[in-house]
């Protein structure tokens, strides 16, 4: 299994949706709007 984060891109919010978090840097990144954690295209 890959040990990578995997974020759909949402075009409308112009970020992507982060569906699956590996690691603990999302303690810090990304940006939680309706309990869903969002990330710029620069966090991707």
């Amino acid at each position: 299994t890959a040990k990578v984060s995997i974020a759909r891109w949402d075009p409308k919010l112009g970020m992507g949706e982060v569906v699956q978090k590996k690691g603990g840097m999302w303690r810090t990144t990304g940006i939680v709007r309706d309990s869903k954690v969002y990330c710029l295209m620069e966090e991707i």
